[in-house]
């Protein structure tokens, strides 16, 4: 016969601020400059998830990819791109500094300082020959960043998907109430996870989307009883203690007579969900190595200080515009290479936690055959 699976919220607890984690609303990404095929896509069901980055989907997708439009709209929005703001410090010191050099340049020439001050000269040959390793620098910094920000997401994948196998071993398997414990508890799990990867920042500056701090406890709270969400609360690694009480609940369940085999592929389960959860740990507290940050920074500051006095003879004045652009671009590509060494504040944690909810509510509210 069928028989519904029990409802996965503690009795008499309000879930709104759950349910709206799990369905977030549409947003719609759509104005007038949008072409017509895009809009279309759009309008079929592209959804833009909140928090700190978007779950693509195919109408985001065809937005990526649209060459009449991509460029003009990254143009516009240079401004207010995070990469711009974050450089806007060093790239007005570097201009200054070029700025400074011109000026002397230009009063030498004019003989409008004393003859004991020297017009500064250099060929561009040290820079040519310079250029090479500081590239490779550069290409270093950034793939080894890149690496860590996939491995990132693979490991969140991965939490994904071992949340999905023990949502399904739970929902056709466990017994009774230990079903919507269960289920309760991975999807804690996932909320605490993120929290545990992003507790260490604050509002110090509102407008750095990666400056917050992540707190838990109102969906804790929603998902468990008071005293089982308290537990979870007051524990220094939070995941490791969710998992923990996972194992005793398949304890519990394999007591009450559930299939070896599955009983193997329960503890397998946890296993990878351990591994998430180090693996996360250790992109978080391990970062590229310091001396390489600090060497990569030095040499591209040095290299830019120091290109006016090769760029004076040939450009003059437009030297100050080159430079600007100069070093945009490769302090773009070093800033960028900063920002996903440490995937977590950029990755879409809360879109991958809303899938996991959703997935385990769609499992364990769906009839099951007995």
């Amino acid at each position: 016969m069928l028989k519904s699976v029990e409802a996965l919220r503690p009795g008499g607890r309000c879930c709104h601020r759950l349910a709206s984690l799990a369905a977030p609303a549409v947003s719609r990404s759509i104005n007038r400059r949008t072409p017509l095929h895009v809009r279309a896509l759009i309008a079929r069901g592209s959804e833009e998830c909140g928090g700190h980055g978007t779950v693509f989907t195919f109408g985001r997708w065809a937005m990526h990819r649209d060459a009449q439009h991509r460029y003009q709209r990254h143009i516009a929005n240079l401004l207010t791109s995070r990469t711009w703001l974050n450089l806007t410090p060093p790239l007005t010191g570097l201009t200054v500094v070029a700025g400074i050099q011109c000026l002397y340049q230009e009063l030498v020439v004019r003989d409008l300082l004393p003859g004991y001050f020297p017009l500064l000269q250099m060929s561009d040959g040290p820079f040519e020959l310079t250029s090479f390793a500081l590239s490779l620098l550069l290409v270093f910094r950034t793939n080894s960043s890149y690496a860590r920000f996939v491995e990132g997401r693979l490991l969140w994948g991965a939490l994904v998907r071992h949340s999905r196998d023990w949502t399904r071993m739970a929902a056709n398997y466990f017994p009774g109430e230990l079903r919507g414990r269960a289920a309760r508890y991975v999807q804690v799990l996932a909320f605490v996870l993120k929290s545990h990867l992003r507790s260490g920042r604050t509002r110090a500056t509102v407008a750095d989307p990666s400056a917050f701090r992540d707190d838990p406890t109102i969906v804790v709270q929603e998902l468990l009883p008071c005293s089982e969400a308290d537990a979870v609360l007051t524990q220094t690694n939070r995941p490791f203690y969710v998992v923990c009480r996972m194992t005793q609940i398949a304890r519990d369940a394999c007591a009450a007579g559930i299939p070896r085999h599955i009983s193997h592929s329960i503890e397998h389960t946890l296993s990878e969900l351990m591994a998430v959860i180090g693996g996360c740990d250790r992109i978080l507290g391990t970062p590229i190595p310091l001396s390489y940050t600090r060497h990569t920074s030095r040499s591209l500051v040095l290299w830019l200080a120091t290109l006016p006095v090769a760029l004076w003879p040939v450009a003059g004045w437009l030297t100050l515009p080159t430079m600007a652009v100069l070093a945009f671009i490769f302090l773009g590509i070093d800033e960028i290479g900063v920002e996903i060494e440490e995937p977590f504040c950029i990755l879409p944690l809360l879109p991958l936690c809303r899938t996991i909810v959703n997935d385990v509510n769609t499992v364990m509210t769906m009839p099951m055959h007995h």
